[in-house]
């Protein structure tokens, strides 16, 4: 036990040389360990582990003994906090989730944790106990963020490499080392490279995908992006692949990234609202347009949303004009560098919520509203302009406000799933409908009815799902 308390000793010494921009206190460091109540070498790992259950009682707000009942409780509260799907963990502050787990003899079976990306192994394994420990990794979390798991083993490479061999062939059949395990890096940077000129030739930068002409230049433009976002993807999760490195040899750039996936949405979002139109075009209306973007930050709105909450805690209190004056260069200058990732954010396909994101930052100014409020300001902000669009579209058709939320809360946009759809359509008043939008055609039931369901779907669809986060 010592020699992992000296690890966690030597991290904390230098995690303010660690810059992460999406948290600051990142990496939170726990190790689950299983101590024997008569084994000698527990007896000496016990002054080491009393260290270490001070740090994490410190860190997560708990308060574990160093004795074999409450070590079995504090092992099972590191498992539950590094996976985060049980109810109680799901959810945490980030100043209360775990980013390094370091383990002996322990989750190696029955540990189920999505999130879970790297693996480092300091030993060597066999075939089942090999395949138990590697499969800690391919839960997948989320198409965004993990597509794939990493295995970083340090001991015996040539003897590790032949053990995986054997035991994927083992469980896997013949050649599934070659389908699973990648490339190596330089390989992939080859075949990244030619799909980036296919890209190009197709779009030699974002701004030319709007100059597209046609229907088959569109089609070509989304799969070949398509397919390099995958690419991209798996290369991200090598440790060679940095973004400097692709500017460097590439002339590919992460802020281009984010623009060509603003031009992809672009199309998307026309072909969402052309697609029940009779001049539809089926073959691009078919498309997959899922998009993986793990490769890059994902600059959301929740991303930005909590830039501006660091934001206004930054936002000084003094006695004096004179004093805030002479103290806000700091405030100023982060402001800007929100403002800019509202642009990029607007940029990569997203104008109306980075138009949201705009209004919010000023109200907030405005009002000055204190830091302890602004989460539920901000919330508070978003629902109020989904309930003026949800209001204004029912009076539009005559529809009920209450039913029309439910039918958008329940719906399934990806599956062109709208449960209560028919009810709401029922309950319509065709009058007023006929009469907002100066449409007598309205009066006739089944006009309306055709009419109203397709504008729901298209409401949902298209102008909800701006505000959807």
């Amino acid at each position: 036990m010592k020699w992992q308390f000296v690890i966690i000793k030597k991290i904390k010494a230098k995690k303010q040389l660690v810059k992460n921009d999406l948290d600051n206190g990142w990496p939170r460091i726990a190790v689950t360990y299983s101590l024997s109540e008569n084994d000698d070498n527990s007896i000496q790992n016990r002054s080491p582990m009393d260290a270490i259950l001070a740090d994490y009682n410190q860190q997560y707000g708990t308060n574990f003994h160093n004795n074999n009942e409450e070590i079995g409780w504090y092992n099972d509260d590191v498992a539950k906090r590094t996976a985060r799907r049980e109810a109680g963990y799901s959810h945490l502050d980030k100043d209360k989730e775990i980013n390094i787990v370091i383990v002996v003899r322990r989750l190696l079976t029955g540990f189920d944790a999505p999130r879970l990306n790297t693996l480092f192994v300091d030993r060597i394994f066999e075939n089942a106990d090999l395949i138990q420990a590697y499969s800690r990794t391919n839960r997948l979390e989320n198409n965004d963020y993990k597509r794939e798991g990493q295995i970083i083993t340090f001991r015996k490479p040539a003897t590790t490499e032949e053990n995986e061999k054997n035991a994927y062939a083992l469980y896997g059949g013949e050649g599934s080392y070659a389908e699973l395990v990648r490339p190596q890096y330089q390989d992939a940077m080859g075949d990244f490279k030619e799909v980036l000129h296919q890209l190009r030739t197709v779009a030699p930068n974002a701004d030319a995908v709007d100059n597209l002409k046609g229907t088959q230049a569109k089609i070509d433009f989304v799969k070949t992006f398509r397919k390099l976002s995958n690419q991209l993807n798996s290369l991200a999760m090598y440790n060679d692949f940095s973004w400097q490195q692709m500017e460097k040899q590439l002339g590919l750039t992460e802020n281009e990234l984010q623009h060509y996936i603003g031009k992809f949405n672009r199309i998307k979002t026309e072909v969402l609202e052309h697609q029940n139109n009779d001049d539809a075009n089926n073959e691009l209306s078919n498309l997959d347009f899922s998009l993986s973007v793990g490769s890059t930050i994902l600059v959301d709105y929740d991303y930005i949303t909590g830039l501006i909450k660091s934001l206004i805690k930054l936002r000084p209190q003094y006695d004096s004009d004179e004093a805030q004056q002479e103290n806000m260069s700091e405030y100023i200058q982060r402001e800007a560098e929100v403002q800019e990732k509202i642009n990029e954010y607007d940029k990569a396909g997203h104008p109306k919520q980075a138009a949201l994101l705009r209004e919010i930052l000023k109200s907030i100014d405005d009002n000055q509203v204190a830091p302890k409020d602004v989460d539920a300001y901000i919330d508070g902000y978003r629902q109020n302009k989904i309930n003026g669009l949800m209001q204004n579209f029912a009076q539009q058709w005559g529809l009920d406000t209450d039913m029309l939320a439910r039918v958008a809360n329940e719906s399934n946009v990806d599956q062109d799933d709208f449960p209560h759809l028919q009810d709401l359509v029922n309950s319509g008043d065709l009058a007023v409908a006929a009469e907002a939008q100066n449409d007598g055609q309205l009066n006739i039931p089944f006009l309306y009815s055709a009419k109203a369901e397709d504008a729901i779907k298209q409401f949902i669809k298209i102008q909800l799902s701006e505000y959807q986060v």
